[in-house]
């Protein structure tokens, strides 16, 4: 009966307001407002970004990820394609983790670890020493440095580049 009565209204705003307003995306609206109930969160959201933000952020698992997101979307400027990235990466579970660990209750450290770096390419087992982070770090700096040189080196440019260095 549900499917049905979504079926109808959707081709009623359809035929009224254009494909816009197509079944599935009927649906999704519907969704949207099923997980954002506060309508001062909708207005946020709505001036702040876009619907194909906001499709990007219906499938998080809780509302506090969702306005995580949402918010950093606001304050970086992110485009639909970073803020996927930043999801992909779990920056929210990241920080959360962060935040567990942190002993002290002290409102200047919590969230303070606010860029999380991912250093997987690195090598390195799940414990590590300072010094071991730091020489990993040098030795793919060095390989990087190495690779633009040959990209310099086998150009045709190889005068015009040695007058820049």
């Amino acid at each position: 009966m549900k499917k049905a009565i979504v079926v109808t209204v959707s081709r009623q705003l359809m035929s009224k307001y254009g494909k816009s307003f197509e079944e599935k995306n009927f649906r999704r609206m519907m969704q949207f407002s099923e997980q954002f109930l506060e309508n001062g969160i909708v207005v946020a959201l709505s001036r702040q970004l876009s619907w194909s933000h906001i499709l990007v952020l219906l499938p998080l698992k809780t509302i506090e990820a969702k306005l995580y997101y949402a918010g950093i979307v606001n304050r970086d400027s992110l485009g639909v394609r970073d803020l996927r990235k930043s999801i992909l990466n779990k920056e929210f579970e990241r920080r959360t983790i962060a935040n567990l660990h942190n002993a002290s209750n002290h409102p200047a450290i919590h969230n303070n670890f606010k860029d999380p770096y991912f250093l997987d390419f690195l090598g390195l087992k799940d414990t590590y020493l300072e010094k071991d982070l730091e020489a990993a770090i040098l030795r793919e700096l060095e390989a990087f440095i190495l690779e633009l040189w040959k990209g310099f080196h086998n150009n045709s440019c190889t005068k015009k580049a040695a007058i820049i260095f």
